[in-house]
């Protein structure tokens, strides 16, 4: 899926109880969502969340969110 630059995207993951949702977010450039999350999620194996999954696409200066 293509991600176009300017639009919003709101991601969510989980079920149930531990239903997380993120965002809104605006794309500051475009991008192929599932190659990205694919590329991502497959590194280490490990539970990532949103912001983890956001490093190094939203400068620093532009997250609201602390590590």
């Amino acid at each position: 899926m293509i991600v176009r630059k300017g639009e919003v995207i709101t991601l969510a993951s989980g079920i149930f109880e531990s239903y997380s949702r993120e965002g809104p977010f605006v794309a500051l450039q475009d991008f192929d969502l599932e190659a990205f999350v694919a590329e991502r999620a497959l590194a280490g194996l490990k539970r990532l969340g949103v912001v983890d999954l956001l490093d190094g696409v939203i400068p620093p200066e532009k997250s609201t969110h602390q590590k």
